[in-house]
This record gives C-alpha cells, structure tokens and sequence, in this order.
C-alpha cells in the first residue's frame, strides 16, 4: 500500500501504476530492496550529472570572470595613481603614462597571468607576452573563429565602460588556441583599455576531475549499499521466516483456541438456558408455597384471636362460678342461721324467699354461661377442623369444654329445680309449721353441700380450660411466628432464586457474547494468517 500511495505521486497511468505493483509483488524482497535503492540513486545521479556538475562548473567559470574583473580593477587602480600624480604636477604625463605602463607591464596574478592596454582605435600600447603587437592596428585582428576581438573589446567599453568578452586565444609558447575569457575597462582620461584575461580550458578539466570524484564516491556508495543490503536483506528475510512461522504457529493455535472456546461457550450457553427455565418453575413454586403460608398464617392468627377469646369468656364463666360458690357460701350462713331468723319474724322468711328468688336469677346467668360456652366449645371443634392435623388437640380439649359446660349447665337445671322446690318447700314451711324447719334446713345444707362440689368440680374444669386454652394459644402463636418464619424464609429463597435467575440471564448473555468473541477471534485468526501469507509473498516474492 506504501508503494501504491508512492506512485500515486507521479502523473503515471493507472494501468502502468497497477502493472509496477503487481510485478513488484511477486519478486523478492531483496530484489525489492535493490530497485528501491536504484530508484533513489536515479535521481541523485540525474541531480549530479544535470544539476550540480553544470552548477559547479558555472561557479568555477563566474569564479574566473570575477577573477579577472578585480584584476583590471586593480589595473585600474595603479593607472589612477600614476595620472593622479600627473594631476598633481609631481609628474608629466608622458612619465605618468610610462610608469604607469611599466607598473601594468610587471603585474601578475595567479602567479603567470597579465594585463594588456590598448587604445580606441583599437592600436595595441602594451601587451607583456607578444611584443610584436604593440603599435599594430589591431582592428582586423580575428580569433580562430573569425571573431575581430579587439573591436568588440573597444565597443563594449564605449557602450558600458566594462564588460566580458569570450573568445579564443593561443597559451604563452603555444600554436594551438584555445577559449579563453577577458574583462576589458576603459581609462577614459589616457583612451585607453585595460584588459586581462583567463584561459578556461583547464576549467573543464578541472570539472572533468570532480566528475570523476563524484561517481567514484558514488559508486562507492552504491557498492557498499549493495553489500549491506545484501547482508541486511539475508537477515531480514531470515528474521521475516521465523517471525511469519511463528505468526502462522500462533494464528493455528488462536485459531483452535476460538474454536475451543466457541463450542464451550456454546454448551455452556445450552445448559445455561436449561438453568434458567428450570429455576423460572422454582420460582413459580416458590410463590405459590409463599402464598399458601400466607394463607395458612392468616388463619392461624385467626384460630389465635379465636383461642384467646375463648380464654377471655373461660375466664369470664370461672368469675361468674367464683361468685356462685360466694352465694352458696352465703345461703349456707343463712341457712344455719335459720332457726333464730324464723323465730325472729316471718320478715326474715320472706328476706330468704327473696334470696332464693335471687339464686334463681344467677342460675339463670350461669345457663346463659354454660350456652356461651357450649358455642365457642362448637366453633372452637369446628376451627380445629379446618386446621387438620394441627388442630387435633385442640379438638380434644373444646370437645371437653363442651362436656364440661353440658354438666354444668345439668347441675344448674338441677339447682334451679332444688332452688325451686326450696322456695316451695319454705313457702310450705311458712303456712305449715315451725316443726317442719328442720328437715327442711337438713335438704338444704345436703343439696347446698351438693351445690359446693359441683361448683368446686366446674371450677376445677374451668382451670383446666384455661390451662389448655393458654398452653393451645401458645401453640398457635409459636405456629403462627412459625409460619411469618417460613414466610420470610420462602421469601428468601424466592430472591435467592430470582437473583440466581438474573445471574443465569447475565451468564448466558456472557456465553452468547464469549461465542461472538470466538467468532471475532476466528476471524482475526484467519486475518493473520492471511497476513502471514502476504509476508512469505512479500519475502520470495512468490506464493508458498
């Protein structure tokens, strides 16, 4: 891809793009690595050849123009000083001019060339090499070319006082002319121009000489380049093996690792969606038993409202029993002393009459008790009923409740008909006689005696009712808190589940995204080995 966005660069066909990167691709990377190298050094040695060869010899040929130019402006300098000194009338003129032609005459730079002077005409007044020339009317004098140099020298004095000139001109001791460059400057005051000159031929040797530097140190360069290469490439392309096999060894192995772990996750997300319909019915059970302890607590606490107001009316029956038995107590200490009361006044039988009437009226209190008793004793069977194996017990003691209030309310019957029978017995005492007072006074303390131990025996049987109704509450309240226990246990457990349910969901939704892991990592793996193959293309440079 690097390559492709490198020709992108270039105004190159797309085909021819396209070509060049596909015959790049199958060769091998040292051959790749080779082209790359001289397809750098191309335009370094067009840049060399075209560019900084034709540019040094430009600055060696401006370095000789500018050379030649300070000289004649020293030339200059030194004419000035000797036409400075005729101004001066330290000297004449004709001594200022042959000074200043002998001072000309003898300069040198660069250890052997010159000056020469000549006028406008153009007629040469001194030149230091061939003296033949001087005095010689040099306007037909031609270079090998034809060209009439020393017109052309005076021209472009009159037109810009100074200039260059290039043209051809035989070496000291020499036939053979060869190119040579001259800056010419006129001396206005004298007519006289002053030119000097370099011959450049050595300038292409000496651009000749640094062309060969060049490409030997490029040469050089490129020579070592290719022995590095060599050896990189070898290393390189040894280095790429291992690694591409090692890529390819790991690629085969997270091939089989996703693989391991997709069907994992899959079984795992199987046996995880089992788990999560199986604990969906538990969690169904669950609330359903929830509901029913619920149920089976409401009536419990029922049966508990109901038992502790059994115990309340118990309670209330033995109260009215406890003021029975203060009644007899009391009809007992009337009854002994009846004697002295019935001699006392017929006032004091009726007062007895009276007192019976008013045991009559608590026997009546104590049907109505023993008729209350009997219900709750029903309503408490029926209770029990209702609550099965639980209930048993209970069952038990209100069925002797029951008993127990039946005998009651038969001894009552049987007081109200002795109370009755004494009323008329003492109604008979009062119309009959005195005499008959003590056989009633025995019946009475007999059926009173009597009276004493059925009370004593309802009030033993109310205790006992109170004991059982307590020891039935207590039962009903440790099974009613039983029952809230079990509630919150079920409850519990509902959350328990539920929670385990969420974990199920949350599991399987991890299985499901471990599988579109697996299959992501499968198909990385499939990348990288694509990638691996592509590297062993890129290294030979053919498939493999």
């Amino acid at each position: 891809m690097t390559l492709i966005r490198f020709l992108k660069r270039f105004p190159i066909p797309t085909e021819c793009k396209m070509f060049l990167f596909n015959w790049m691709r199958s060769k091998s990377i040292r051959f790749r690595i080779f082209s790359l190298i001289a397809f750098l050094l191309l335009p370094v040695c067009i840049l060399v050849q075209f560019f900084i060869l034709p540019t040094f010899e430009d600055k060696i040929y401006e370095g000789k123009r500018e050379t030649t130019r300070y000289a004649v402006e020293l030339a200059i300098g030194t004419i000035s000083k000797f036409y400075q000194d005729f101004k001066d009338n330290k000297i004449t003129e004709a001594v200022a001019k042959e000074e200043a032609l002998k001072a000309i005459k003898a300069l040198r730079y660069n250890e052997k060339e010159y000056f020469w002077i000549n006028d406008m005409k153009p007629t040469m007044i001194m030149h230091p090499i061939n003296e033949k020339l001087i005095n010689q009317d040099l306007s037909a004098k031609k270079d090998a070319n034809g060209k009439l140099l020393f017109v052309d020298m005076t021209e472009i004095v009159k037109k810009d006082k100074a200039g260059y000139l290039k043209y051809y001109w035989e070496r000291p001791g020499e036939t053979v002319p060869v190119p040579k460059i001259s800056y010419v400057k006129g001396f206005e005051p004298w007519g006289w121009v002053v030119g000097t000159g370099v011959y450049v031929d050595d300038v292409v040797a000496e651009v000749r000489a640094v062309t060969i530097k060049v490409w030997t140190v490029l040469a050089s360069v490129l020579a070592i380049a290719v022995i590095l290469v060599t050896l990189f490439s070898g290393y390189l392309t040894k280095t790429l093996i291992t690694v591409s096999s090692k890529i390819n060894h790991g690629a085969q192995a997270f091939r089989d690792s996703s693989t391991s772990i997709n069907a994992s996750s899959l079984e795992v997300s199987s046996r995880t969606d089992t788990s999560a319909a199986a604990l969906q019915q538990t969690s169904a059970s669950l609330e359903e038993i929830s509901s029913m302890i619920k149920k089976s607590s409401d009536n419990m606490a029922t049966l508990q409202t109901i038992a502790q107001t059994s115990k309340s009316n118990v309670n209330v029956g033995k109260k009215s029993l406890q003021e029975m038995m203060e009644s007899l107590n009391t009809i007992n200490e009337n009854n002994k002393n009846i004697n002295q009361q019935v001699e006392n006044s017929n006032n004091d039988i009726a007062n007895i009459v009276n007192l019976i009437h008013e045991i009559s009226d608590k026997t009546k209190i104590i049907n109505d008790i023993v008729f209350q008793t009997k219900l709750l004793s029903f309503n408490a069977s029926v209770e029990a009923a209702r609550a099965g194996e639980n209930g048993k017990g209970f069952a038990v003691v209100a069925e002797e409740v029951g008993n127990l209030a039946t005998m009651s309310g038969k001894a009552s019957e049987e007081i109200s008909q002795i109370l009755s029978k004494s009323t008329n017995r003492v109604q008979e005492i009062v119309t009959k006689t005195k005499a008959n007072i003590a056989p009633l006074m025995d019946a009475s303390v007999k059926n009173l005696n009597h009276g004493f131990g059925i009370a004593e025996d309802c009030s033993k049987t109310f205790d006992l009712i109170v004991t059982d109704s307590e020891t039935i509450n207590s039962m009903v309240g440790e099974t009613f808190v039983a029952f809230k226990e079990q509630n919150i246990a079920v409850e519990e457990i509902t959350k328990a589940v539920t929670d385990l349910d969420l974990l199920t969901q949350q599991n399987a939704q991890s299985a499901k995204s471990n599988v579109e892991h697996a299959e992501s990592l499968t198909k990385e793996a499939n990348d990288l080995g694509e990638v691996t193959a592509e590297l062993t293309y890129i290294i030979n440079g053919r498939a493999s």
